[in-house]
């Protein structure tokens, strides 16, 4: 059942949303959604299609792949946060920051793009979408009861009838909701331009840091920076200590040791332009003031 909607009230079907996976009304359950929904409402406002209500809101991780998680560790669970929003129709993810704040990226698992969604709980609950065509994405970190409730919710969503050449998950336009074309830095309907793959490469290599910078992740670009300043200082002092010192004499062992910096280097600079290439896959609009227009707004929302 819908209730009548406020100014600043996303369309939740209370019955459903507001329930535990037995049906129960939870007080509980409606503050935390209604929190985490709050961060991302005039996002989610935006892609909403007509009469299309919400069921579930809760916060997981990002699919990621194997290299990502041995170059980063557990960090990737923070890196890679996000909202689901599932609603009667699709599950919508939203890459978030660490508050959960959307970073005005968002995609669609529409359920007829899929043949199978399954919950496993093995060590710790993930969404598995299969698609047609036998692609797999997995969404971890699930908190337990959102898990038990996605059970019930997604329970018999998946569809036997492949409807399109490429069902997969989309990205939208934080713009216009226009399906973004796959490898086009801009959107193909208003014309919004996205972070792309040859700007992060080159920050990444002429920059200190500059992949991580250029994908707004502050942090890891600031570590990354201070560690590759150490190794190029490292490797300048010990060649300019050379060529002022004629008297000094190289070992083998000393040339291999500037190798090994020089090989550390180029796999540091080679890891920053993975990470890069892979946040900006979430297609994060360039235009910084775009996205802290809808943060802003997302700030002005009160939580419950």
């Amino acid at each position: 059942m819908l209730q009548n909607l406020g100014q600043n009230e996303l369309p939740f079907n209370h019955e459903v949303a507001f329930s535990d996976a037995k049906g129960r009304h939870k007080p509980r359950l409606e503050k935390k959604q209604r929190k985490l929904a709050t961060k991302a409402a005039p996002l989610i406002s935006k892609v909403l299609e007509q009469d299309e209500e919400i069921h579930l809101v809760t916060y997981a991780c990002s699919p990621y792949s194997t290299l990502e998680f041995l170059t980063t560790g557990w960090i990737i669970h923070y890196l890679k946060r996000c909202l689901l929003v599932v609603t009667d129709r699709r599950v919508l993810h939203l890459p978030a920051k660490f508050s959960y704040r959307p970073k005005m990226s968002i995609s669609e698992v529409r359920f007829e793009d899929t043949s199978e969604l399954r919950i496993k709980s093995l060590l710790s609950h993930k969404l598995v979408v299969t698609y047609h065509g036998g692609k797999k994405e997995q969404f971890t970190v699930i908190p337990g009861w959102a898990a038990r409730k996605l059970k019930v919710l997604l329970a018999g969503r998946a569809s036997t009838v492949r409807p399109t050449a490429d069902s997969e998950r989309r990205f939208l336009c934080p713009s216009c909701t226009s399906v973004l074309v796959k490898d086009r830095a801009d959107c193909a309907g208003c014309g919004l331009k996205f972070k792309d793959r040859k700007t992060a490469m080159k920050y990444s290599v002429l920059f200190p840091g500059g992949g991580y910078f250029y994908t707004r992740h502050p942090f890891l670009g600031i570590a990354d920076a201070l560690f590759e300043v150490f190794l190029i200082g490292i490797l300048i002092l010990g060649l300019t200590s050379v060529w002022l010192n004629p008297d000094i004499i190289m070992t083998p062992e000393d040339w291999m040791s500037f190798g090994l910096l020089a090989v550390i280097l180029l796999l540091e600079k080679l890891v920053t332009i993975y990470h890069a290439y892979h946040f900006v896959a979430e297609r994060i609009p360039a235009d910084l003031d775009f996205s802290l227009t809808f943060e802003r707004q997302g700030r002005l929302l009160p939580t419950t």
